[in-house]
């Protein structure tokens, strides 16, 4: 679903920074990145990748300071779409986040 709502929503050549790469390549038709090791990494890699957006999921894992990043850093990124397990929307299973410096 977070690929195909990629390829819905967003223009030719952007660039997505995850974990789940064959799939979203695939469904998204957009180059995918893995996550850097290092969170002090985030920053120039986003901006060397020239990245707009960044997807976490319970599908897929990625790297353990990824899940934190979002909330430590709000003024950075925000969330563009929210994928749900339950139709109470409680369970989140992937989120898009947009990148919000300048890449």
């Amino acid at each position: 679903d977070a690929g195909l709502w990629l390829k819905e929503n967003t223009p030719q050549g952007e660039v997505i920074v995850s974990t789940g790469m064959p799939q979203l390549t695939y469904y998204s038709e957009r180059e995918v990145y893995p996550y850097p090791l290092n969170e002090s990494e985030i920053f120039s890699f986003a901006r060397e990748k020239k990245a707009h957006y960044m997807i976490l999921s319970v599908w897929e894992r990625s790297p353990d300071w990824t899940y934190d990043w979002p909330q430590k850093n709000p003024n950075l990124v925000e969330p563009k779409q929210v994928f749900f397990m339950d139709s109470g929307q409680t369970q989140p299973s992937a989120v898009i986040y947009q990148f919000l410096f300048p890449v």
